[in-house]
C-alpha cells in the first residue's frame, strides 16, 4: 500500500487552503473533522449534505483537503 502524501508546513500555501475550501462537500468534511472530538473513519462521510458519495469521489476529497494541509490521514 502506497503511503498518504501530507505537505510540509512550508509547502502549505494560502491558494491551496482556499481552493480546498471551495467545495462545499469538502467545507462539510472539513468542518465535522473540526469539530471532532476523536479521529473519525472515512465510511462516516459516505452521506453528505443528504446525498450517498461514492468512495471513489470522497477518496478524492480528502486528497484535496490533505495535500492542502487542512486534515492529516493514515490508513489502518
Amino acid at each position: 500500500m502506497r503511503p498518504l502524501k501530507h505537505p510540509s508546513v512550508k509547502d502549505i500555501t494560502v491558494e491551496g487552503i482556499l481552493h480546498a475550501l471551495s467545495d462545499p462537500v469538502r467545507v462539510q468534511i472539513f468542518m465535522e473533522i473540526a469539530n471532532a472530538e476523536c479521529p473519525k473513519i472515512c465510511a462516516s462521510f459516505s452521506t453528505i449534505h443528504g446525498r450517498e458519495m461514492a468512495k471513489s469521489t470522497l477518496s478524492q476529497h480528502f486528497s484535496v483537503l490533505r495535500e492542502a494541509g487542512l486534515i492529516h490521514s493514515e490508513r489502518q
